[in-house]
């Protein structure tokens, strides 16, 4: 139950949905919708837009779970309309993401300024923070316009995961982490985890992803086929 009185007469720039700070997980996509919805009654929105403690909370979560199991890999979400006030602490706590298993992606909604968002996805050169003077272990941030992709779900789709496969492999592979058999239901004994780098490959296959339609691209991935060259479009 999320109480009015608190939402009303405190600041937030971290809090749960469901108001249970202490246990904020949601059950799939229409249990986030819900919540957001009820929590979006309850609270004014206002100025400013800060990050930072949102990925900073984050970052603590992942490593505390990463304690506890070495081979999980963690997606952050940021739907955000322009720019931010904490650009130089949001930039702390996303080079402190490079060493974690963090990809963090940044859909921009609306027309509003997102030179910040596309500074922080910095595919040209790595992130630099200046107070802990340390540099981006590894790049993980991508950062796609909602408006660029308006009307295409499956380009936005596209678009949004793109570089997550090459992030993922790029973490694991820097911390010699091998893939664990998962022991799928697959006749193809070549493949045994879709965090392997063949299964990548193919997830990642230009003609995989754009002209192969939905069903059967789940229909192949759940076959634990890798080798493009090997399969049946039919």
């Amino acid at each position: 139950i999320i109480d009015e009185r608190y939402y009303k007469t405190n600041v937030s720039n971290c809090f749960a949905l469901n108001g249970n700070s202490f246990r904020p997980e949601v059950f799939n996509v229409a249990g986030i919708q819900a919540y957001y919805i009820n929590a979006i009654n309850n609270i004014e929105l206002g100025e400013a837009t800060l990050l930072a403690p949102m990925l900073q909370r984050w970052n603590e979560m992942v490593s505390f779970e990463v304690e506890n199991n070495i081979r999980k890999y963690y997606t952050f979400l940021i739907l955000t309309d322009g720019a931010i006030q904490d650009k130089d602490k949001t930039i702390e706590q996303i080079v402190a993401s490079t060493k974690l298993p963090v990809s963090v992606i940044i859909v921009g909604i609306g027309d509003g300024d997102f030179s910040d968002m596309e500074f922080l996805d910095s595919d040209g050169a790595p992130l630099f923070c200046q107070k802990t003077q340390a540099f981006a272990k590894r790049d993980n941030v991508q950062f796609v316009k909602y408006s660029d992709n308006k009307g295409d779900t499956q380009k936005l789709a596209s678009e949004t995961l793109q570089e997550l496969p090459r992030q993922m492999l790029e973490y694991f592979e820097g911390k010699e982490i091998e893939p664990k058999d998962m022991k799928l239901n697959s006749q193809n004994n070549e493949v045994q985890d879709y965090s392997s780098h063949k299964a990548m490959q193919l997830i990642s296959n230009e003609f995989f992803k754009t002209q192969v339609n939905s069903d059967k691209r789940q229909e192949i991935l759940a076959q634990g086929i890798a080798d493009p060259d090997t399969i049946d479009y039919e």
